[in-house]
């Protein structure tokens, strides 16, 4: 059983979020050149509001994009960095019986019980 063809797939979701990423930002700069412009010639008497209107529009449509695009690429790259994390960690178990929540709360567990022990009386030997 091998996890190459899995951390394939992750990887390819994170490139493919990434070329997203990369797309929506070329038509974020081309939307924003266009209501400079488009503010320019509104200030010069060539076009009428409506036209700045329009193009403000555009780039809150892009920028919305933009987020979403981003969002995509940050839940690809939550599935992609536990994969090697898990392989790397421990090649034979590659999915860990235990939660991590159950490893938080033992470890929540020992500390309590070690702030008690520091806590309680010292013992007198030879009392």
């Amino acid at each position: 059983q091998s996890i190459q063809p899995l951390i394939d797939q992750d990887y390819m979701k994170v490139k493919a979020a990434l070329y997203d990423l990369g797309e929506v930002g070329m038509n974020l700069m081309d939307d924003s050149q266009t209501l400079n412009d488009m503010q320019r010639e509104y200030f010069a008497g060539k076009v009428d509001y409506s036209a700045v209107e329009r193009a403000r529009n555009e780039l809150n449509k892009t920028k919305n994009k933009l987020f979403l695009k981003l969002i995509k690429y940050i839940w690809a790259t939550n599935e992609f960095e536990p994969t090697i994390n898990y392989q790397t960690a421990d090649p034979h178990k590659l999915y860990k019986t235990m939660d991590d929540l159950e490893n938080y709360k033992d470890s929540i567990d020992d500390m309590h019980a070690d702030l008690l022990n520091a806590m309680s009386q010292p013992t007198v030997v030879g009392a």
